[in-house]
């Protein structure tokens, strides 16, 4: 009897865990409004107007307000500026689905700019236990001119992996994370410092 309420109770968390990551990827952005900026494609061609960011990591455009509508995706766009400077771009993170490396593409901001940039994706949900919204930021590391990123975590010794990994090729940076406490010390577990620092000294 034990037994089954403890599975039971493992299938109710699985379900509820399960339906809250699909909530939370229905929404990626939440943008309500088109909002002024310029679209830069691939063909080296660019578009002025207005803009939203789609749940599907797509982009909405219309030259004006009252414009046919147009969507872009990962094929046709390099880089989308709005006006007040914020950059989004399509980056590829690797996942393992199934025990097989699939490329998953995503529209994401840039954050920090430099031989190691970071991208952040809004994400939003609702917890089925409480009831409560909520919205998140995802962040992830690139190096210069490269499509794939590394997400970051909440915890320190894998986010130490990742930039020892990005950065080895830089002695003083890697010495300022060689462990937990030498990240904590010299950048206060963040790893958007240590990005920037990499930066700033790893040329």
């Amino acid at each position: 009897m034990v037994m089954i309420k403890r599975i039971t109770v493992v299938l109710i968390f699985t379900f509820l865990l399960k339906t809250n990551l699909f909530s939370q990827n229905r929404n990626d952005f939440g943008f309500k409004v088109y909002e002024s900026g310029i679209l830069f494609l691939r063909d080296g061609s660019s578009l002025k107007g207005l803009f939203k960011l789609t749940s599907g990591n797509k982009i909405k455009y219309r030259k004006t307000k009252d414009s046919k509508k147009r969507t872009f995706n990962q094929k046709e766009v390099k880089e989308l500026i709005f006006d007040d400077g914020e950059i989004y771009t399509y980056k590829i993170l690797q996942k393992n689905i199934g025990g097989r490396r699939k490329d998953v593409v995503f529209l994401v901001k840039e954050e920090q700019k430099g031989k190691l940039s970071l991208f952040s994706r809004e994400f939003s949900g609702s917890n089925y236990l409480t009831g409560d919204n909520f919205t998140s930021n995802l962040f992830y590391i690139c190096r210069k001119n490269s499509i794939y990123i590394k997400q970051m975590h909440h915890r320190d010794k894998k986010n130490i992996a990742i930039l020892k990994s990005m950065g080895n090729e830089c002695s003083i940076f890697t010495e300022k994370i060689r462990d937990k406490n030498s990240y904590k010390k010299n950048f206060e577990s963040s790893f958007k410092k240590a990005i920037k620092f990499y930066n700033h000294n790893c040329d």
